[in-house]
């Protein structure tokens, strides 16, 4: 029987085929060549894609003009244009640019025309008049008002007002709204919630729909028709829910609405089941049937794209030949008379055999007329026509978007390429298909071959992911193997998540007559609490109740001397480990702390008020962390000439913004390297601290190895800090704290972060409403309370003086639901700290010219809840500009050119983390060479870097030492000593350089022993080859789908090589030489105690190194200390302690460890890390890097059976989207 209705179905395509080729009109014959020559040459759909995207952005026919010319001298290998299109970019190019008044709007009006056939024109009266044509055809119209989701809670009112105005229009009888734009602080965590809202207005929708009835084909009034689209997977339980609960209203039980489904999804072929068996019993209770459309699949690259950035798997099948065998059991059921009298079908495809198909078993099943053929609007109306005259019933999803609202429909427009182009979509071939030729055969064994995966189908959700049975994670761990794969964040839209975070607030939401906790300190074996002082902790998140969970001791003077004692001692033998030994201790850790996520989100609520989402992205960095840093040692550890021994006993000294990332981080980066570690937490998240602790104890961390001394700031925790045992801090906080301890202890090795003025500049030439979205979240999540923080936004002026964009802005930040952790819905949480400091003063006291677009509020009971604020037309001499405010603001600047920005941002100071938003790759190009940050994010935001993908720290005021990155291939060994055992087996010998300094070093005026005279030569090949294959390379470990994450070495910019009379020859031409190689502008400082032939010979020789000389004694250095970001000396004796205070002043760092011959180490005090993140994708579509890499980076190698006559790979595509 299955053979047959094959048989059938390819017999009567091939009908259909031949017909719609003999009603091509010469406007689809046209449209097709277009599309064949995208297929043929990929550069053509990139050019066209970059065009449309770029080309609606400014509002400036100038600046409109310059991206027009730069992309088309881009591209020049574009052969897409007819002889007038081409006859328009020959006079643009000639002309035109000189008058762009002129040719923009030419050149943006061919635009438009080329689309309007897929997206129709919005204006009333040129949709009433396609609507009339189309119903005389008597084929139906879906109408889709194009929108991407929602920014804000006033957008939302409007879109809902433009649906509104839609149903009452004599020109709509078929309405398609998705949810993301009905709603736009839709929360998956917030389901309960999410779907009531969603409940709300999707019954005002349906109100209208029922009021504004029309004539139907009958004669008969009847109300007009909504169908609930969705694209993205993480909407689908949510549109389910929310149709299925406003249709069980009574006022709507005759009501006919629809929904969609998409085929590629495996777990849809359930969700099919489970609306067909509420239909069923809604008419069995005298309520209306429902329609269900079924599609292939409307959004793929989104959800690879998705996935690889999320590290979950992919929603959607792999194979293609899956979703078309889904795509028919689906049908299977759905076309069973009793089901689809319930459900009415609407089948869109145009595949012509899945279409035949359907129709024939349809008939065969007597289910004729409960089905619809649907087809995309202006993709195939010679198909249209052919079934049409068949007497089959079509109705065409119809976009449409006013000229005022194009840019809405720029992502349609790219995904319809996508799929028009993708290799084994229908559409791709059908432009020129002919049955009987190759790719005819090619679809017609796809189309057989799908039919013998029906009975093996996967149909369980491929996204399972369940914290309430979290299964160890071998796979994850790096003990033992070669790969480091970041942690998955919790996936909140699997129900299964969402009962495990009620659980955890169920466990951790204070009750009144609740246990209170009591948190010792811990000293070597002994946990300490009675007879110390002790502090309390309150729910944070019910702040109002003062309800308190826990009391911390705090420890002494005396107990800290005996915990440095017990530390130094190395008494539980930690330093003795090998590094295997600590990296089995430290994956176990790991798995330790998967097995605690929900109690370290539940304490992070509690105690400091942070919401699920943001400390649930903390438990996964801590997690890596634990599996990274001894993974990163091995490599160090394997080079035979070097041994390495922690440095003693490290301080972790973390803030309370991040109460377990930062310090899980600090402790294990320290435990990683060998050393005994103490944690001092901060006072405002102990408890955090200690259940960190509890979890690394627990898999076998020795109590001794790492002691937990929560203390006052004063004097205790400075004594801490500047005790003489402490063999380097690692902190957090803020640069004046930082130097305070710098002060106390100007040796002290301190690694420090310190906060940024972090700035986000969006050029005219941005995707406005993705800006929009970044700047959101990056300023205000966490309530601002990030280091990494957007803290100023420096608009282009045309930008500035929209008053449409300022309202968007606006709109997207007051709509945040402001509210506590244990609220789901929050999106906004409290201040750990109630307001104060510089955040208080900026919200009493603005600037001359500033404006307070939305001025922050501050609540009466709890001066914990401060509310989002946007100050405008900040300038350089504002407070808000320059001052690190920690909290829910941003300053608004003005610029006029990308110079003019980057200066400004380059001004602040700071250099932790920047940001820009442009779509030109030359603004890009610039901007990334020039601002000074130490994480550059490209159309994205500023926030929510991972372990190894995006190295975490910046430079000038916001890092305090050497600078090494958290998270970075560099970090722990930060914490080692390392002692040179022989000569690196990695060299560059032979080259030139080497010859140039050879005669160095036969004039070098002092002796030089044959044996250290190697050791030179050594040195200078191993910093050769570690610079050609390590410092000047750029990294990009994961290579996630959509973005790059590169790690590049940015010479120090101006650095001093000391010279002194005790320096050994080695020590001068090692320190030389690897400045030569990093390229750092150099100033060699000698002392005047230096022998003179040397400081004849170093004065002869400074032109060769393209270094400055001076000879200065270290009080003169001191005074012009501020010119250099580094001083190198080499070795700490000879550094006075004059020199010493005004680098710890000044917070310089003075590198004074004896040089080392294996440059891998040495030249790190030559370099600082940065890392440049670029979110490249368009609506998931990866533009010209698909040139690149083509289909190597985005389809999974072949899965069709070798008998398909020809494959293309095995990419699931946007199949024949709607």
């Amino acid at each position: 029987m299955e053979e047959g209705i094959i048989t059938r179905s390819v017999e009567l395509a091939e009908r259909w085929q031949r017909e719609s080729n003999r009603l091509k009109s010469k406007r689809q014959v046209e449209f097709d060549e277009k599309v064949a020559k995208m297929v043929r040459n990929p550069v053509n759909k990139v050019f066209l894609t970059e065009l449309i995207d770029q080309s609606f952005r400014p509002r400036d026919s100038k600046r409109v003009a310059d991206q027009i010319a730069y992309l088309i001298g881009k591209y020049k290998k574009v052969d897409l244009f007819d002889p007038f299109e081409s006859l328009l970019i020959e006079l643009f190019n000639k002309v035109g640019k000189r008058v762009p008044s002129v040719s923009v709007p030419a050149i943006v009006g061919r635009i438009r025309s080329e689309t309007s056939g897929v997206i129709l024109d919005g204006e009333e009266e040129a949709l009433s008049k396609h609507v009339s044509r189309r119903r005389k055809e008597k084929i139906g119209s879906n109408v889709n008002i194009i929108g991407e989701a929602l920014l804000g809670e006033d957008e939302a009112a409007k879109r809902m007002q433009i649906y509104k105005d839609a149903l009452e229009s004599d020109s709509v009888n078929y309405l398609s709204i998705k949810i993301s734009t009905i709603y736009s602080q839709i929360a998956p965590l917030a389901f309960e919630d999410t779907v009531a809202e969603l409940v709300s207005r999707l019954s005002e929708l349906f109100v209208c729909a029922q009021r504004c009835r029309f004539e139907g084909e009958s004669g008969e009034m009847q109300a007009k028709f909504i169908n609930l689209d969705m694209e993205e997977y993480r909407d689908l339980a949510l549109t389910v829910e929310a149709f299925q609960r406003s249709l069980d209203k009574p006022e709507f039980k005759g009501l006919k609405a629809g929904i969609v489904l998409q085929a590629y999804l495996p777990d849809s072929y359930h969700w099919h089941r489970k609306l067909t068996d509420w239909a069923k019993a809604r008419v069995a209770g005298g309520g209306a049937p429902i329609k269900l459309r079924i599609v292939k699949g409307a959004n793929m690259d989104m959800e690879q794209t998705e996935s690889s950035m999320r590290g979950w798997p992919q929603a959607p099948y792999h194979e293609k030949l899956d979703t078309d065998a889904n795509y028919k059991r689906i049908l299977r059921y759905a076309l069973k008379p009793e089901n689809a009298r319930c459900v009415e079908l609407g089948i869109a495809s145009h595949n012509l055999f899945e279409l035949a198909h359907a129709h024939l078993l349809a008939r065969d099943l007597n289910s004729e007329k409960y089905m619809v053929f649907e087809m995309l609007e202006g993709m195939a109306d010679a198909t249209v026509k052919a079934l049409s005259n068949d007497g089959l019933p079509i109705l065409l999803y119809a976009p449409v978007a006013t000229k005022e609202h194009f840019t809405h429909a720029i992502a349609y427009y790219v995904r319809r390429l996508d799929e028009n182009t993708s290799p084994q979509n229908f559409l791709t071939h059908s432009f020129n298909l002919e049955p009987g030729d190759e790719d005819w055969t090619f679809l017609a064994n796809q189309f057989r071959f799908s039919f013998g995966r029906i009975d093996r189908l996967k149909s369980e959700a491929f996204r399972t992911q369940n914290r309430l049975n979290e299964k160890s994670s071998a796979l994850q761990t790096t003990f033992g193997n070669d790969r480091f794969k970041d942690e998955p964040d919790t996936d909140w839209t699997l129900a299964a998540n969402r009962e495990w975070a009620g659980m955890i607030r169920e466990k951790w939401k204070a009750k009144p007559d609740g246990r209170v906790v009591e948190i010792p300190i811990s000293v070597g074996e002994e946990f300490l609490y009675e007879n110390l002082d002790t502090a309390g902790i309150i729910d944070h998140s019910q702040h109002e109740k003062q309800i308190p969970i826990a009391r911390y001791a705090l420890a002494r003077i005396e107990d800290i001397d005996r915990a440095m004692e017990i530390a130094a001692g190395d008494e539980s033998g930690w330093a003795e480990m090998t590094l295997a030994q600590r990296h089995e201790v430290l994956s176990a850790a790991a798995q330790e702390l998967r097995q605690a996520r929900g109690d370290l989100i539940g304490v992070a609520a509690a105690e400091v008020g942070k919401l699920f989402g943001e400390t649930d992205t903390e438990v996964s960095e801590a997690v890596d962390f634990a599996e990274f840093y001894p993974f990163a040692m091995q490599g160090f550890v394997e080079r035979k000439n070097l041994e390495f021994r922690g440095k003693g006993v490290g301080v972790i000294i973390p803030p309370w913004n991040f109460p377990i990332a930062i310090p899980a981080g600090g402790v294990l980066a320290s435990l990683a390297a060998g050393n005994n570690t103490i944690l001092k937490p901060s006072p405002q998240a102990a408890y955090c601290g200690w259940l960190i602790c509890q979890a690394l104890w627990k898999t076998g961390v020795p109590r001794k190895a790492l002691q937990f001394l929560p203390c006052r700031n004063d004097p205790e925790a400075s004594h801490l800090a500047a005790h003489p045992k402490t063999a380097f801090v690692i902190f957090t906080g803020s640069t004046r704290t930082a130097l305070k301890m710098l002060q106390k202890r100007s040796q002290l090795p301190l690694y420090a972060e310190t906060g940024g003025k972090n700035a986000m500049i969006i050029s005219s030439m941005a995707d406005r409403d993705k800006a929009i979205a970044d700047v959101i979240q990056s300023a205000f999540g966490n309530s601002g309370q990030k280091c990494s923080a957007t803290s100023l936004v420096l608009l282009q002026r045309s930008l500035f003086e929209d008053k449409s964009f300022r309202a968007a802005l606006v709109d997207a930040a007051k709509s945040l639901p402001v509210g506590y952790a244990w609220e789901f819905k929050s999106k906004f949480g409290p201040l750990a700290n109630p307001l104060g400091g510089p955040l208080k003063k900026v919200i009493d006291t603005i600037g001359e010219g500033e404006e307070w677009v939305l001025k922050p509020e501050v609540s009466e009971s709890d001066p914990h809840m401060v509310t989002p604020g946007i100050l405008w037309n900040v300038t350089q001499s504002s407070f808000c500009y320059r001052k690190e405010l920690f909290g829910p603001v941003i300053g608004v600047m003005r610029y006029d050119t990308l110079e003019e920005a980057i200066r400004l941002v380059n001004e602040t100071d700071y250099g932790l983390t920047s940001g820009i938003h442009s779509l030109d790759e030359r603004e890009i190009a610039k901007w990334r060479e020039e601002i000074r940050a130490g994480n550059l994010y490209i159309n994205r935001g500023t926030t929510g870097a991972i372990v190894l993908r995006q190295p975490f720290g910046g430079m000038a005021k916001s890092a305090i030492g050497p600078g090494v990155k958290v998270g970075g291939w560099n970090y722990p060994l930060e914490f080692c000593d390392a002692v040179e055992n022989g000569l690196p087996r990695d060299r560059r010998p032979n080259d030139p350089l080497l010859t140039r300094f050879g005669f160095m070093i036969e004039s070098f005026p002092e002796e030089i022993e044959e044996a250290e005279a190697a050791r030179m030569r050594a040195a200078f090949e191993s910093s050769l080859y570690e610079y050609e294959n390590v410092f000047s390379k750029i990294e990009d470990y994961f290579k996630v789908r959509g973005e790059t994450n590169q790690s590049r070495y940015l010479k120090i910019h101006d650095m001093a090589v000391r010279i002194e009379a005790s320096d050994s020859p080695f020590s001068v031409f090692s320190r030389l030489f690897n400045a030569y190689v990093s390229k750092t502008e150099l100033t060699i400082s000698v002392s005047s105690v230096v022998s003179e032939e040397l400081r004849d010979w170093l004065r002869m020789h400074a032109p060769d190194l393209l270094a400055e000389f001076v000879v200065e004694e270290q009080g003169e250095l001191c005074s012009r200390m501020s010119e250099y970001e580094r001083i190198r000396f080499a070795s700490p004796g000879p550094v006075s302690d004059e020199l010493w205070e005004a680098a710890a002043k000044r917070g310089i760092y003075v590198a004074a460890s004896p040089p080392l011959i294996d440059a891998r180490l040495e030249l790190l005090l030559y370099f600082r890390e940065q890392c440049v993140t670029h979110c490249y994708h368009r609506y998931g579509n990866l533009g010209q890097h698909q040139l690149d890499v083509h289909a190597a980076d985005v389809i999974a190698p072949g899965a069709l059976p070798d008998e398909v006559y020809r494959t293309n790979g095995d990419k699931e595509s946007e199949e024949e989207e709607e």
